[in-house]
């Protein structure tokens, strides 16, 4: 293309309109170059550059911009050769510099056809936020011929009234002349609903610096954001239908294991009353204490989903607790590093109790026969040092595909109507509230491994006091817990006094306040409750540590309770209830030296 700066383009009109045009852009310093109609049009801009076109008619507008689109045109209806040209040398001038500014802004002329195959809309502001140049994508985006576009400020396009955030970000970065990309906002159409494009422009300078406008690009997105908010409602109503089966298989759950429960229990009770000999009578009390114990797992896990990660912060023994948990199972081997005494952590130790529970009842269950190994040892990390805990087992193993989907809620590998579904993902949160990982894999020689960790604490020392008379004040209403607790911590060797509602709770405090070590209040008491019997203790013994057990998991925060009380939520065993008794007065688990002290 041969550089023609300085020419100006004269274009339709008469023969005689053209030479008087072609006269004063003579005079004006410029030369003229005439042409009759478009195809003369599309000849001479293949082969010159032109710094402004004069349209006699403007007939010839359209053709010349979507051929050039930085060239400025002046449209003259009718040509009078006996009228001042000043009027023409002004508008002449103008053009040309808005024409000379546009293609600095541009650079180098590209291919039309280029531009105009791309589907997304390309545009070119001045230093005044108004187009200088566009393809035809732009012209139908914003809903406007593009002769109309030409010279309009961009943010007239924007939404008005009803413009969202976005759309005033839009104005604000714009001013700021830095380059933005991806930025969505609504492009309203005059004769069509509102578009969402995305927007990524760049500032152009000359090379003194000086700001000359902005090269964009507009994306039309609405199609897209239309299909992922559809998506998203499908996602949306799929998870919702997934939560509804989920909770009417756990619900189905629940209600199958309870109903096994509780038709267990009447059948061993019937035969219990019926029975004639005692040893027919002490198998059926023994089957309906086994079949108890299985509702009692049952309502710690719908305790600890109720719970909301309340749970308690004492210092336990891992090892200790794990060694109970294997000697209650004659399948489990455990294995310990001979090297490490103890593992302390600071946590509830009764729900790391729950989550180890349903980690080993998954392994037996998977393995159908063969041990259950569970290794034990300590692991020096940057962090800080670990125990790490693995339960090994030779069942089939997990599906790569299940792995994750085992610690969501509700979900189970077993076969229907058999699990609730709960344990893992317990098991899970539980882990994670004491600081730990937890990790599913398949073992090389078959069998699944569950891999513990969880961060270790300095053993505190933990003094070891006398009990006096009357060390422990009990406060609960129902008369079978009351009498069961009394009896278990007695049989424990631990002095009690016991009330059977507030009232009475009252009356031993303000009595005998100073000789309690330990209290356990039932929450839920008649006339004065826990709580209030708690704050009375408290102002006669300010540092007695209290145990409050409540049947409602969420009735009680931890973060809203005083220092040194603990909660247990019902149902518990005997053996929760004693252990904690005992280490809130300062003693060891129980021993055989200990039980014949205060037997």
């Amino acid at each position: 293309m041969t550089d023609s700066r300085g020419e100006i383009l004269i274009v339709g009109g008469t023969a005689e309109e053209r030479r008087v045009v072609c006269d004063r852009v003579e005079m004006a310093g410029h030369r003229p170059i005439a042409v009759e109609g478009p195809d003369e049009v599309a000849s001479s801009l293949t082969e010159r550059v032109f710094e402004a076109a004069v349209c006699l008619g403007g007939s010839s507008v359209s053709e010349l911009k979507r051929r050039d689109e930085a060239l400025c045109t002046i449209v003259v209806d009718g040509v009078d050769p006996d009228r001042p040209p000043d009027t023409f040398w002004t508008a002449l001038e103008s053009a040309r510099a808005k024409t000379l500014r546009t293609r600095r802004l541009l650079g180098p002329t590209p291919d039309r056809a280029w531009i105009e195959s791309c589907p997304d809309a390309l545009w070119a502001i001045d230093a005044d936020l108004r187009f200088v140049a566009a393809n035809e994508a732009t012209a139908r985006l914003y809903g406007r011929p593009l002769d109309d576009l030409i010279g309009r400020p961009i943010l007239e396009f924007l939404a008005g009234s009803e413009r969202s955030w976005s759309d005033e970000a839009f104005e604000v970065v714009l001013t700021e002349e830095r380059p933005f990309s991806c930025l969505e906002r609504t492009v309203p159409g005059p004769k069509s609903a509102a578009r969402l494009v995305e927007t990524s422009a760049c500032p152009r300078h000359d090379e003194s610096g000086r700001f000359l406008g902005y090269c964009g690009i507009d994306r039309d997105v609405t199609d897209r954001s239309t299909a992922e908010r559809q998506r998203r409602a499908r996602e949306a109503r799929r998870h919702e239908e997934q939560q509804n089966r989920a909770l009417q298989s756990f619900a189905g759950a629940i209600s199958h294991d309870l109903s096994n429960v509780l038709t267990a229990v009447l059948g061993y009770a019937q035969m219990a009353a019926e029975s004639g000999d005692d040893e027919s009578r002490s198998s059926a009390l023994t089957q309906i204490r086994s079949v108890a114990n299985q509702a009692l797992e049952l309502g710690h896990k719908l305790a600890l989903v109720a719970s909301h990660g309340e749970r308690a912060s004492d210092p336990f023994d891992l090892g200790e607790l794990v060694r109970r948990l294997t000697e209650r199972r004659s399948r489990a081997v455990l294995s310990v590093d001979a090297q490490t005494k103890s593992f302390w952590l600071r946590g509830d130790a009764g729900q790391l109790e729950s989550a180890l529970n349903a980690i080993l009842d998954n392994a037996e269950e998977a393995a159908t026969s063969g041990p259950v190994q569970i290794l034990l040892g300590r692991e020096e990390l940057a962090g800080g040092p670990v125990v790490r805990l693995c339960v090994l087992d030779e069942g089939p193993g997990i599906d790569p595909r299940q792995r994750e989907d085992l610690f969501s809620p509700f979900t189970t590998s077993k076969p229907r109507n058999i699990g609730t579904g709960l344990g893992l993902t317990l098991a899970r949160s539980l882990i994670r509230e004491h600081g730990g990982t937890i990790v599913l894999e398949n073992r090389r020689e078959g069998g699944t491994r569950c891999v513990i960790s969880l961060p270790l604490v300095e053993r505190e020392t933990v003094k070891k006091g006398a009990v006096r008379p009357d060390a422990i004040l009990i406060a609960e209403d129902h008369d079978h817990v009351r009498h069961l607790v009394g009896e278990a911590l007695g049989a424990a060797g631990l002095p009690i006094r016991v009330a059977a509602d507030g009232d009475e709770a009252l009356r031993l405090v303000e009595t005998r306040a100073a000789h309690f070590r330990f209290a356990i209040l039932d929450v839920d008491l008649p006339g004065h409750s826990g709580v209030e019997v708690l704050k009375a203790l408290r102002r006669k013994n300010p540092n007695v540590p209290v145990l409050l057990i409540t049947g409602r998991a969420d009735s009680l925060s931890h973060e809203q309770l005083p220092p040194n009380v603990d909660v247990l939520s019902k149902p518990f065993r005997l053996e929760q209830l004693v252990e904690r008794a005992r280490a809130a007065l300062g003693l060891t688990p129980l021993e055989p030296h200990l039980e014949a002290e205060h037997g």
